[in-house]
């Protein structure tokens, strides 16, 4: 009987443990699969990301932007040596060419008038 009793006394030890692995698992493979689903999330994202990124709109936006970059680095680079002058009439020409015309010939009459000249 105490034989019987020692048996029965393993296998519920044995049982206990094994219910308890059995939990242990069954909330990793839940941890798991919570942890899976928002690496897919993420994953999801970044495809759309690179998706964007490889598309020819985002392609354009930059060449874009890279262009727009280097007129405005031109520009400055042409206005480096510019002057206000005070009291001359800004040309209201719409080519850029005949504004600097406009704005040369205003100049030179002013430094006329001053007794100066513009050197070229």
């Amino acid at each position: 009987m105490a034989a019987i009793l020692s048996v029965q006394t393993t296998q519920t030890e044995q049982f206990d443990e094994l219910r308890n692995s059995i939990k242990s698992l069954t909330s990793d493979i839940i941890a798991l699969k919570s942890e899976n689903a928002v690496l897919r999330s993420e994953l999801v994202s970044l495809k759309a990301k690179v998706s964007d990124l490889e598309s020819n709109t985002t392609k354009y936006r930059y060449e874009n932007t890279v262009v727009q970059m280097l007129r405005e680095s031109n520009e400055r680079s042409r206005c480096n040596h510019n002057i206000l002058v005070f009291g001359i009439t800004e040309s209201i020409a719409d080519n850029g060419v005949q504004r600097a015309l406009d704005d040369k010939i205003n100049l030179t009459n002013l430094l006329s008038s001053l007794s100066l000249q513009l050197s070229s």
